[in-house]
């Protein structure tokens, strides 16, 4: 899909300009499987369960035995009967459609005989760059202690669960619990933490040097740009009385910027703040008039 290149006419602060033609690529959305059913606690020979699976996209998996069918356990239509003691390792798939690429497979592990375990794993809200670490929030039915394993590198996950961030972009955190002597291993559970870029921090107004209707300003880059590339500098001059006037295209090159159609004989305040993909930061201490 071809978007042509949008026009903005000049005013009396600003220049004309055209910007690029974008072109936007759509494609099939990823989905992913949860097992959404309670395991038995207890499975024996001639119980039953009905397992359940959670698409993200609202699509029917399919599951089938992949160990112990008709030794330890049998399917017929979607419910699993536990026939004697040994594993019964359930798969779940979906195949995708038109929208929607297949997901990947997942399992679930029912030794018949013992005590199975499930993991809570709340998910994590959206995060961004500056933000504090903080605890994931996930726990087993059996009380037994959980390992994390994360795949991407904007963040880190502890031992215990505590989550730093690193940079923008997504982790895949995965919950573990391996068992013991009385449980059976629990299902992995993951979650995709997604981690946004922050706003910008302070630039400073280093000079206002004014000549006849305009003010040329220098500034500083802020100490961090939170994540992502700086686009711009929003430069405002503000007169003592009556409306200030701005300019959102300030360079991130020469750090200078001219601000036009002030009023000779007028006493203005300056101020800058900087701008990347997440928005503007805040604005600068105001210079002197």
């Amino acid at each position: 899909m071809l978007f042509r290149s949008a026009i903005k006419a000049a005013s009396t602060n600003h220049v004309a300009a055209t910007s690029e033609d974008l072109t936007v690529t759509v494609k099939k959305q990823d989905q992913t499987l949860e097992w959404v059913s309670m395991l038995p606690s207890s499975p024996i020979a001639g119980s039953s369960y009905i397992p359940g699976v959670r698409s993200s996209a609202d699509l029917t998996a399919i599951i089938s035995i992949t160990t112990g069918e008709n030794t330890a356990c049998s399917i017929k239509q979607g419910v699993v009967t536990f026939l004697n003691k040994g594993d019964c390792v359930l798969n779940a798939r979906q195949n995708g459609n038109a929208n929607f690429n297949a997901a990947t497979p997942i399992t679930q592990t029912i030794k018949v005989g013992s005590l199975n375990q499930t993991i809570t794993f709340p998910q994590p809200d959206e995060h961004k760059i500056g933000d504090v670490a903080f605890e994931l929030g996930a726990s087993s039915s059996s009380g037994l202690g959980l390992s994390y394993s994360v795949s991407g590198s904007a963040c880190t996950v502890s031992s215990g669960g505590l989550v730093t961030i690193a940079s923008p972009g997504t982790c895949d955190i995965t919950a573990s619990q391996p068992g013991d002597a009385v449980y059976t291993p629990a299902s992995p559970v993951s979650r995709t933490l997604v981690i946004k870029a922050g706003l910008p921090g302070i630039p400073h107004v280093m000079s206002a040097s004014p000549a006849d209707g305009i003010i040329v300003v220098s500034y500083s880059a802020p100490p961090t740009d939170g994540g992502s590339p700086l686009l711009a500098y929003v430069v405002t001059a503000t007169p003592s009385a009556g409306d200030p006037t701005s300019r959102s295209d300030c360079s991130t090159l020469t750090l200078t910027c001219t601000i036009v159609g002030l009023v000779n004989g007028t006493s203005y305040r300056v101020k800058v703040a900087a701008v990347t993909e997440a928005g503007a930061g805040d604005f600068s201490e105001e210079s002197e008039p």
